[in-house]
């Protein structure tokens, strides 16, 4: 109403940003309204800039003698001294969502007194209640509480006291999901004060407590970051053994984003430290993330090498359940090259010494492996048992990628059965965790196989939409062995649609990636195209 529809329409995606970032406090919405309006040529896109700097928007939220700093003053002032100093704690969240047993750490009180002190900031709308047993304060407000720790020159002692807390938290419940979850973003930006604050210890102990959890709920992003923020922390100690672990534990996380070159990067700087430390078994762990590096690029030669490598130590080492895993990446080289007797025998060798020594979280991709090979045989039901079984150990562990992998195959398998329903549900399940997960390949995987439902059915329509997304993905991840699929099946609609010629000259696209990735299956599937 104040700016009025043409100017807000040119900006609809701004003036959301503002609106969000003010949190629709109808005071601070109106003084922004109006300073735009005093402002024809100033861009919308402009102010969200300035609203996004929290130590300065606050100053930018005052027009004559309105302002939202002083309206926040009046009722700051009305408080008592417990009363503000929990009031400025609650800055240290930002806006987000917290616990009372987590604030009470951070004000060295019990739940109790905490709890009675935030019902008051409550009661004086100064924070409001967030679900059945959480608090929040509104972002400005919380700007306007840390500029009050910033005057008791009391801000770094604080964030120190919310980085222990929340360090302890973590150590605590580090396999206990449930608890973590609500609690994300405020860990990471505990880890991040730890970091800002120079609490080098703690960040490395956060980043060990949270390892498991990040990947086994697939949090790939957080721990990539928390990862950068180790890597500050071992090189400022400098502590070169840490450094190294966190190098592979990075690498690991850039992999499964399919993020190849710079998982090349860290990994390499792993295993240089290995090298020169003469630390045998990390030179192996570098070698094995380096190999599935290259498989995951169609490099198999170069796969073979580093796991030849990898396999020699582990033997010198007497490491069975270590040469498990090299074991399993041999398989996944030959399933790829078709050579399905010789991805048996290994994935069996695998399997076996997972089991003997309770690897479970390693037994989930060898089962699905399994179950892949099953399929290829056309053992359906041996398929069917496989991907049951990794079912059941992804859901006992909580571990959402592998639980997003074992989905994949089971969409696979029911899309042969001509299950195409229970297919699409698997199909659309699956692509829905990897997208929120971040896993690119994944996703690509998931659209070429709905794809390739589709046009089984047949709807034209919805194959040619998942297709051309799994083409772009599959592009971008330089995955030139399924392209070659998902280029056949361009073909397939483009010839469909009438379009012969164009139909042709993506068949011999596809022909030269199959080719150039020794693809015998999809050179067979485009000479049948080409020939019919």
């Amino acid at each position: 109403h104040i700016l009025g529809e043409p100017r807000v329409n040119a900006e609809p995606d701004a003036a959301t940003a503002i609106c969000d970032l003010l949190q629709n406090l109808p005071l601070a919405v109106e003084i922004v309204g109006q300073r735009l309006k005093s402002r024809p040529r100033r861009k919308l896109t402009d102010i969200v800039q300035r609203l996004r700097d929290e130590k300065q928007r606050l100053t930018e939220l005052k027009i004559s003698d309105r302002a939202v700093r002083a309206s926040f003053a009046i009722s700051y002032d009305t408080l008592g001294t417990k009363g503000q100093q929990m009031f400025a704690l609650m800055g240290l969240f930002h806006g987000r969502s917290f616990s009372a047993d987590l604030l009470a750490g951070i004000a060295d009180l019990d739940r109790y007194e905490t709890e009675d002190r935030v019902f008051a900031l409550v009661a004086l709308s100064l924070a409001q209640e967030d679900g059945a047993t959480r608090y929040r304060q509104h972002a400005l407000l919380a700007d306007f509480a840390r500029e009050k720790l910033e005057e008791k020159g009391e801000e770094g002692v604080v964030y120190g006291r919310l980085a222990h807390t929340y360090l302890t938290f973590a150590q605590q419940h580090q396999h206990d999901y449930d608890a973590l979850r609500p609690e994300w973003d405020n860990l990471m930006a505990a880890m991040q004060a730890a970091h800002n604050h120079e609490l080098w210890q703690t960040v490395i102990d956060f980043a060990e407590a949270l390892h498991n959890a990040w990947f086994a709920r697939g949090r790939y992003t957080q721990a990539r970051q928390g990862y950068r923020w180790v890597h500050d922390a071992a090189q400022k100690l400098p502590d070169e053994a840490i450094q190294m672990t966190n190098y592979f534990r990075w690498g690991e996380a850039y992999i499964e984003q399919n993020l190849y070159t710079e998982a090349d990067q860290v990994v390499h700087s792993g295993l240089s430290i290995a090298r020169q430390a003469q630390d045998d078994a990390a030179v192996a762990s570098a070698l094995l993330h380096l190999a599935r590096i290259a498989l995951e690029k169609a490099q198999y030669e170069e796969a073979m090498f580093y796991l030849t490598e990898a396999q020699t130590i582990r033997e010198q080492q007497g490491d069975e359940a270590g040469i498990a895993i090299i074991l399993y990446r041999l398989a996944r080289i030959y399933h790829e090259l078709n050579e399905v007797q010789s991805a048996e025998e290994f994935s069996a060798q695998a399997l076996n010494i997972q089991q003997r020594y309770d690897q479970k979280r390693h037994m989930i991709p060898t089962l699905r492996l399994l179950a892949q090979i099953a399929l290829v045989n056309k053992k359906y039901d041996q398929a069917q048992k496989y991907c049951q079984q990794a079912l059941e150990l992804s859901e006992d562990l909580e571990d959402q990628g592998e639980l997003s992998a074992t989905l994949y195959v089971l969409c696979g398998i029911n899309r042969l059965e001509k299950n195409y329903e229970r297919a699409r549900e698997y199909g659309q399940k699956g692509l829905e965790l990897a997208e929120r997960m971040g896993l690119r390949r994944y996703q690509a995987r998931f659209l070429l196989d709905l794809a390739w439902m589709y046009l089984t059915i047949p709807n034209y329509e919805k194959a040619f939409q998942n297709n051309e997304a799994c083409i772009q993905l599959f592009a971008e991840l330089e995955d030139n062995h399924n392209l070659a699929y998902a280029k056949i099946n361009a073909g397939v609609i483009l010839k469909h649609n009438g379009e012969t010629e164009k139909a042709r000259q993506v068949w011999l696209e596809a022909r030269r990636l199959a080719e150039a990735t020794g693809h015998s299956v999809a050179i067979q599937l485009v000479q049948e195209r080409l020939t019919a």
